[in-house]
């Protein structure tokens, strides 16, 4: 009797299973594709993670986690120890016909491990793959706030 009553368990555990990787499946459509994580190289460049990095290069590369907006070395991807802020507490990007964008927001939630040495280009173009908006590189004008309270304009043409 328990036998059976555990066959009929097993047999609906499996059902259960596969309709909810059905769903899954049918949710990813409607969806579209999942987060994708992206590599920060040291020369500024953004690529996905889909990308088969060199050792030379991975060893200097950070790894940002979509999901959880952390950054980790991309050659340590488990670090030991805490999660820190990144350099900056806020940045707002003028353009002259774009207008304004705030990343202080999502610049406040971003963690690392161990903290990097970034460019404001790159969280630029992060937050643009990042949030599936344009947010011009060029001919801009940002206004920082680095940890430390001191504000700085950066122009980058």
């Amino acid at each position: 009797m328990l036998l059976a009553f555990l066959s009929y368990l097993n047999v609906f555990y499996t059902h259960l299973v596969a309709w909810s990787e059905a769903a899954k499946g049918k949710l990813r459509t409607w969806l579209g594709p999942a987060p994708q994580n992206y590599y920060m190289l040291a020369d500024g460049r953004v690529i996905p993670t889909t990308t088969q990095l060199p050792q030379q290069e991975a060893a200097t590369a950070q790894l940002f986690e979509v999901q959880s907006n952390r950054l980790v070395a991309a050659s340590n991807p488990v670090p030991q120890g805490r999660f820190r802020p990144i350099p900056f507490v806020s940045a707002v990007v003028n353009h002259p016909i774009y207008g304004a964008t705030d990343l202080t927001d999502w610049i406040g939630e971003l963690r690392a491990n161990p903290v990097p040495d970034l460019r404001i280009q790159q969280l630029l173009y992060l937050y643009s793959l990042v949030h599936n908006v344009f947010v011009p590189i060029r001919g801009v004008t940002v206004n920082v706030v680095k940890n430390d309270g001191d504000e700085e304009i950066i122009q980058i043409e």
